[in-house]
């Protein structure tokens, strides 16, 4: 029989052949880290303890390889492991490939893709499609698709690495494999810490858009992003027409998880025949022209509040335009003509 440490209560049963951590009678833990957990670490002491204040923030570099770096909170992050998730055709596999790519010209060292679902000789039609100008050695392609999707450190040690692309740990593992998955997830963080680069790893969607296996598979990561295919009718409406997109055009990414930076925050990308690429600045200022200025301004107000939101715009830059805005939407009001009161709400105040 188990009881309190603080009132020496009877500890009631959890029904797991045990007792419950905390009292009935006193509403206080009886919990022994030792004991309960098995954890033979020492207990953390007030010389253990430190201010907050007195400790220099860590200095995290993002470096910067496309369109999609504000998702990731400016830039890929040596040494993270980033997950890419969405439905089959959302360019999620595209997204890693061309980023990867950046990583290596810009540092000089290969990149090294591993491919579960193509083969060297579709990796490489698919490098030609997004017309992407490689020199030699800038690209490892793994010649075979059945491999375990992991790179023998000697080989990485040897000759470098900037990055290194997985696609897709569902196929290298299996669809339901999903102790393999989170497995594959934890050896690929080893291997980016190791070696101080991205591993990107890229997994599929089920038809529900849910991650295809379990939570412990995004715990494994550091960075989640979602690819999404604009399919909801309203959202692909306003992104079209606002954007002068093209239907199909639009995709929209999301970080579910990141450790560097803000998450669910939405950024519309162009998908074209040479992959991703920013939508631009012009084209998001001529949007929504509807020959009324006061409706215009409305609009441009309302769209210039939500990149204040998605912060995709400078902070200053955007809180002074917004600012002009508001004041040509009262000098638009002023010139609107003011409604005439009715004949029923003049007698009304005549006789009031």
């Amino acid at each position: 029989m188990a009881r309190c440490k603080h009132c020496n209560a009877t500890l009631q049963p959890d029904g797991r052949d045990g007792f419950r951590a905390l009292c009935d009678v006193c509403g206080l833990y009886t919990f022994d880290p030792a004991t309960d957990i098995g954890f033979t670490g020492t207990t953390i002491k007030e010389a253990d303890l430190v201010d907050a204040l007195d400790v220099d923030a860590a200095s995290i570099e993002h470096i910067p390889t496309g369109p999609w770096d504000p998702v990731f909170g400016g830039g890929i992050v040596p040494g993270s492991t980033i997950i890419m998730v969405g439905l089959p055709g959302a360019g999620k596999s595209t997204i890693a490939l061309q980023a990867s790519v950046a990583l290596a010209q810009r540092s000089g060292k290969p990149a090294f893709v591993i491919s579960g679902e193509n083969s060297a000789a579709e990796l490489r039609f698919n490098l030609d499609r997004l017309q992407i100008k490689l020199e030699r050695g800038q690209i490892r392609l793994a010649k075979t698709m059945n491999s375990s999707g992991m790179i023998d450190d000697a080989v990485l040690t040897s000759v470098g690495v900037s990055s290194v692309l997985i696609d897709s740990i569902t196929e290298i593992c299996g669809t339901k494999q999903y102790d393999k998955q989170v497995a594959l997830a934890k050896a690929a963080k080893g291997l980016a810490v190791r070696h101080k680069v991205p591993c990107w790893l890229v997994a599929q969607m089920n038809k529900s858009g849910d991650t295809m296996g379990m939570l412990a598979l995004t715990h494994s990561a550091d960075v989640l992003v979602e690819v999404q295919v604009i399919d909801d009718g309203r959202k692909r409406a306003r992104i079209l027409r606002d954007y002068g997109l093209d239907d199909g055009d639009a995709r929209l990414l999301m970080a579910v998880k990141n450790r560097f930076g803000a998450t669910h925050i939405e950024h519309p990308l162009l998908m074209t025949a040479n992959g991703f690429t920013a939508i631009p600045k012009s084209m998001k200022r001529t949007r929504s022209k509807t020959g009324d200025p006061l409706r215009d301004l409305i609009l441009a107000k309302d769209w210039l509040e939500e990149d204040l939101r998605n912060q995709q715009l400078s902070m200053r830059e955007t809180r002074e335009e917004l600012s002009e805005l508001n004041e040509k939407i009262l000098k638009e009001v002023a010139k609107k003509p003011k409604p005439e009161k009715s004949a029923a709400v003049a007698r009304r105040k005549k006789t009031a």
